[in-house]
């Protein structure tokens, strides 16, 4: 979930992902995730909006979230260019299913994406 945006990105079967923020609703983000040699998670999106008649679109910085596991089974997360590691087990920010999916659907088919 990103608290800033009211929104959040989802990471799903097949190494597809999507997001929406509801600061930017009628824009959609469309991308793959995988996870690289350093067992980082990494994301690549392209971001969509209406402009007039047309779509336009913007590539997202490809982006790759650290894990590691502590000795307690705690995991800790720190994102590109973060000095900062965050506890990943418990966050509240972390929830299970596709909360925005009906929203990211509708977009999707306004832009004919």
């Amino acid at each position: 979930m990103w608290k800033g945006c009211e929104g959040g990105i989802y990471f799903g079967s097949g190494w597809q992902a999507s997001a929406w923020c509801k600061k930017h609703s009628d824009n959609v983000v469309i991308g793959t995730w995988n996870v690289d040699r350093k067992a980082r998670v990494c994301r690549e999106l392209v971001w969509y909006w209406p402009k007039g008649d047309s779509v336009e679109s913007e590539l997202d910085e490809l982006g790759c979230i650290e894990h590691v596991v502590a000795p307690d089974g705690q995991i800790w997360r720190s994102c590109p260019d973060d000095k900062e590691w965050w506890q990943a087990t418990g966050d509240s920010n972390l929830v299970k299913g596709d909360k925005f999916k009906s929203k990211k659907r509708k977009n999707i088919r306004k832009l004919g994406l």
